[in-house]
């Protein structure tokens, strides 16, 4: 492809991007257009087939799922952030080490003025050569203490470097794994909750139990209110899921309206009440419209599973993913735990 062919397409595609970035959720916004761009040139075949599905269920896509789509397919931040701060942190020691090795060279000079000036002193009779001499050695002082006074002040800037790379990385850490509608984890920060669990219960011998939850009826509720009204009810009811557990348990939203919650050092029965309350606190919430009128008759469906004696994570998963099933064909609204 010549450099003209390789231009007319780039334009091409971009033609086609700008309407789609009108249309939906993100708008022009630097994620919206990466997401759309990478769509209409066919090159990332699985976010394609992504994005379809999604518009196979309604008719553009939100924000939140923009930016979803854009964080599973496009780019790995925490690894982009590793490696920036990696540079930016070799780049930190090389100057430090150089502000370490220019007071060593200061050090190392002022050694053999003490000795010089020693010797000087131990030869000297009149007071002239005297004053001279503790003149110079002033000087090296004072030059000493400039150089230390530096490499106090770059070791301090080296500090304050650390902690804001420190800082930068858990807050990239925190966005990577944390679903941007609800605040709840994503489905990447679900996969690492449910696994650091596994371990900690295999080496504890402590049950270990995990709730799935699904929103009965969501797509009638989407198709009714609007999609900024079910953007609404999914922070809704991370909203209650959230006031139903503690700080150990970890809640996730695992994609679309379905919803986990990770229960450690928790039994079946323990986990089937923990489910009971969230579904009696969605069943009583009322979520805001825009113009101020609320909506009630919200409800979920969710399935009970406790690990077995080393189960792996997938099973688990599958396991309470049917005893949700079960809720939903038993009528839905109801809680039901995975026993045979």
């Amino acid at each position: 492809m010549t450099d003209q062919d390789s231009s007319d397409r780039s334009a091409e595609l971009l033609r086609l991007t700008l309407p789609k970035m009108s249309k939906h959720g993100g708008g022009y916004h630097p994620v919206s257009y990466a997401l759309w761009y990478d769509y209409v040139s066919g090159e990332n075949a699985a976010l394609r087939a992504a994005v379809d599905a999604v518009l196979a269920t309604q008719e553009r896509l939100t924000h939140a799922a923009t930016h979803e789509l854009y964080q599973q397919f496009l780019v790995d931040r925490a690894e982009e952030a590793v490696s920036k701060a990696r540079t930016e942190l070799m780049e930190l020691l090389g100057q430090m080490q150089s502000s370490v090795n220019s007071a060593d060279t200061q050090t190392s000079g002022f050694n053999a003025h003490l000795d010089n000036f020693g010797r000087e002193i131990a030869r000297t009779d009149s007071m002239a050569d005297l004053k001279t001499h503790v003149g110079g050695m002033v000087e090296q002082v004072r030059s000493l203490s400039q150089s230390l006074g530096a490499l106090q002040g770059e070791l301090g800037r080296g500090r304050d470097e650390v902690r804001r790379l420190t800082e930068e990385l858990e807050r990239v850490r925190d966005e990577v794994l944390t679903d941007p509608l609800t605040g709840l984890l994503n489905r990447r920060g679900f996969d690492r909750a449910l696994s650091a669990s596994l371990e900690a219960s295999r080496c504890g011998l402590a049950p270990l139990s995990l709730v799935m939850i699904d929103i009965d009826h969501f797509k009638r509720v989407n198709d009714t209110y609007g999609h900024v009204f079910g953007d609404r009810v999914l922070h809704g009811v991370a909203a209650a899921i959230r006031a139903s557990i503690g700080r150990v348990e970890a809640a996730a939203r695992y994609g679309g309206e379905e919803f986990a919650v990770v229960l450690p050092d928790c039994d079946l029965a323990a986990a089937q009440a923990t489910a009971e309350q969230i579904r009696s606190a969605v069943e009583r919430s009322r979520i805001r419209k825009a113009n101020g009128d609320t909506i009630g008759n919200l409800t979920v469906s969710a399935g009970v599973a406790t690990c077995r004696p080393g189960e792996a994570a997938l099973d688990l998963v599958e396991r309470a993913d049917k005893a949700l099933y079960a809720s939903k064909s038993a009528g839905r609204n109801r809680v039901t735990a995975h026993t045979a």
